[in-house]
């Protein structure tokens, strides 16, 4: 079976998406909760060793799609494993979304893809080997789906009084806790508690068409709303949680951690410190950023760490 890996990634440098984006903001600012932050946008090169982990942990796909804002990374070369996809070709009547969400919905739309597709947000890492069992059940033929398994960042997924702590006093993205928790009330699904977060996801193009139809009224909506605000459907959770009520997909035993890039530099340097002594017990490593404001040092602290991990460049680097 070939599968496809599809990767979503902007350049916060395109000055024509730049201009577009602040030019849309202030037109629907304070009509909602927008979310228009550095830790929105932001790039400290993530996705070069995104890339480099798959290149190492799953030699086995097929192609890689970039899904970007008609851009590309600078050491990225013309190749036959990458093709860049401008996100606005699979927008209806090409409209721009600065929303993830509806970014996401429309992936299954990508010329050429593959029926079965490895969904990545730039800043997911590979830390051990991928087997197609993984994603889908050798017998069963269900997709499966790795659980938030970070302890802290579940918790604070599934209990209210954990999420206005959040709010109100750490101050970190709580809209999507609370739109992932009225997503799966507005499909009329039980909250389980249990969510996909911060994980890579295989998905197919029937069902996420067929998902699509289902969903019209949700997935119109998503495509007029240009930012994420804390009442958008989470496309990927909706989907997960909706295919796991029907057993057409289900979860697995993989585990994911959780770093966060943070304004606090000793917070920083102890998450980093963690992470050396202890990733080898996990399978991937997803990378959030919660910065207010763009310090390179910090930066470049995560970059040194993630070079440790893998230091050899990929085939499509400069």
């Amino acid at each position: 079976m070939k599968i496809d890996i599809v990767i979503t990634w902007v350049d916060p440098h395109n000055k024509e998406w730049l201009e577009e984006k602040n030019y849309l903001h202030q037109r629907v600012k304070g009509r909602t909760l927008q979310y228009n932050t550095v830790a929105n946008y932001s790039s400290y090169d993530e996705i070069k060793y995104c890339l480099r982990s798959i290149y190492k942990y799953m030699p086995w796909f097929n192609h890689i799609y970039l899904v970007t804002n008609n851009s590309a990374p600078k050491w990225l070369k013309r190749t036959k494993y990458i093709t860049v996809i401008h996100y606005r070709d699979l927008m209806p009547d090409n409209v721009p979304s600065y929303n993830s969400n509806t970014i996401e919905a429309m992936l299954y739309k990508i010329p050429d893809l593959q029926e079965y597709f490895y969904y990545f947000n730039d800043d997911f890492i590979l830390t051990k080997p991928v087997k197609i069992n993984d994603l889908i059940h050798s017998t069963l033929g269900r997709l499966q789906y790795p659980k938030e398994t970070d302890i802290l960042f579940s918790s604070f997924q599934y209990y209210t009084i954990l999420q206005k702590i959040e709010e109100k006093i750490i101050k970190m993205d709580t809209g999507v806790s609370i739109a992932r928790k009225n997503s799966i009330k507005r499909m009329n699904l039980p909250n389980t508690g249990i969510v996909s977060g911060h994980t890579p996801k295989i998905l197919n193009k029937t069902l996420c068409r067929a998902f699509n139809k289902t969903m019209s009224h949700e997935i119109d909506n998503l495509i007029k709303t240009p930012f994420r605000t804390n009442t958008n459907f989470t496309y990927l959770e909706a989907f997960i949680q909706y295919h796991n009520h029907k057993k057409i997909s289900q979860w697995n035993n993989q585990q994911t951690k959780i770093i966060t890039i943070l304004d606090n530099s000793f917070l920083n340097n102890i998450q980093i410190k963690i992470a050396k002594s202890t990733i080898h017990n996990y399978d991937y490593m997803a990378l959030e950023d919660a910065r207010t404001q763009v310090k390179l040092e910090e930066e470049q602290k995560f970059i040194n760490f993630l070079d440790t991990l893998f230091p050899e460049k990929a085939p499509w680097e400069h």
